[in-house]
């Protein structure tokens, strides 16, 4: 393979790699302000995710993500949240719109940026 094609491969892969990962961290954010609004209401709070790896990862008591950490901590002192997962792209109303409001953070060039803390694995 020629070493310009084999950089742009390379490029293209950590390019996806970023985004898998951008992706699954603010599906753990999202779960994250879902745990913080539980806290500060007194009432039941059902939330579904069509995010598979989230809700693995807050399954996963060994895992490496501080933020994963973080919600499950919270979870723990928090009876009034159940967490579900639901599959996505198959037009539930409130998956969807909260796809596209997802999307619209991301195009827009007025979203706020967070700074996230690497996992134990990146350390």
């Amino acid at each position: 393979m020629d070493d310009d094609i084999q950089h742009e491969v390379v490029l293209w892969m950590r390019q996806q790699l970023k985004e898998f990962y951008a992706a699954g961290i603010a599906e753990l954010i999202a779960l994250q302000e879902v745990v913080k609004y539980a806290q500060n209401h007194q009432k039941q709070v059902t939330t579904w995710s069509d995010s598979q790896s989230s809700l693995k990862a807050l399954l996963n008591q060994k895992s490496n993500s501080p933020i994963a950490r973080s919600i499950q901590d919270s979870l723990y002192n928090t009876h009034n949240i159940r967490l579900g997962w639901i599959r996505a792209h198959v037009g539930h109303l409130g998956n969807e719109k909260a796809d596209q409001l997802a999307k619209e953070v991301i195009t827009s060039t007025e979203a706020a940026v967070l700074t996230v803390p690497l996992p134990r694995s990146s350390a």
